[in-house]
């Protein structure tokens, strides 16, 4: 008899996370094409409007989303690939064409890159993530196991989703102070934060289950991070952002303590 499957397919949720990271080199290849070769209409990249950058953004979002309605992540991987192989190569021939400088060097270079993200696109096969073997249950744990699946309490769900949601409050103010209080030193120290929150709280939330330690020397870096801008600054909320982040470090390595989560489906 086979082995009852605890695999379960992504959440919309995790594919728009995976999407926004597989996304990301499409959508800097699309905005580096267009700002190496605008339109004759347009001005110099200085003059542009602030709303060419919005559209970059949320071109960004919408590929995004388009990834994360995938039904499987391994489906999610191999079309983000393949977009950045399609792009790269056009980027190679757009220079070409144009004659820019170097740019039978930096053809070769792109297309190298591009054939690279075309040959990893097909070698990604179905895998599933690594499960720790264990003995039979006893009958006390397998009916611990089965109350274990009825819907755990808000505040629970809510202790779960920590990292999540200290990583989105931690963006939401650093892009308030870099494009809405827009003066110095809010400015500055705003694009770093947001820098922080997504390369660095964001992936820690996303891999905690599986890297734990991992993510909390990623968490412990951030709150460095933060602990610097509020030095630099003297703005009482980065503070508040290197306690957070410490907490989502502790919060990570407690969750060590208990069993993996199940796999998921790719």
């Amino acid at each position: 008899m086979d082995k009852p499957s605890r695999i379960r397919d992504a959440t919309l949720a995790e594919r728009l996370l995976l999407g926004l990271h597989a996304s990301l080199p499409a959508a800097l290849l699309a905005c580096g094409l267009l700002q190496l070769f605008p339109p004759a209409s347009w001005s110099a990249p200085a003059q542009r409007p602030l709303w060419a950058a919005w559209a970059g953004i949320g071109a960004w979002l919408a590929l995004s989303l388009m990834l994360a309605a995938l039904p499987r992540r391994l489906l999610l991987w191999r079309w983000a690939l393949t977009l950045s192989a399609v792009l790269l190569l056009a980027a190679a021939l757009a220079g070409t064409a144009l004659h820019s400088a170097q740019a039978l060097s930096f053809a070769l270079a792109l297309v190298l890159l591009g054939a690279v993200c075309a040959a990893l696109a097909p070698a990604l096969g179905p895998h599933r993530l690594r499960e720790h073997w264990r003995a039979a249950p006893s009958p006390a744990h397998a009916q611990k196991e089965s109350a274990r699946r009825w819907p755990l309490p808000a505040w629970r769900r809510l202790w779960r989703a920590l990292p999540f949601w200290v990583a989105g409050g931690l963006l939401l103010e650093a892009f308030r102070l870099a494009h809405i209080v827009a003066r110095e030193p809010q400015r500055g120290t705003g694009m770093v934060g947001m820098l922080t929150a997504f390369f660095l709280l964001l992936p820690a939330a996303t891999l905690a289950p599986w890297l734990p330690r991992s993510t909390a020397a990623l968490a412990v870096a951030a709150a460095a991070l933060h602990a610097w801008l509020g030095l630099r600054s003297g703005l009482p909320q980065w503070w508040a952002a290197a306690a957070l982040s410490l907490l989502v470090a502790w919060h990570v390595l407690l969750r060590r303590r208990t069993p993996r989560p199940p796999g998921i489906r790719t």
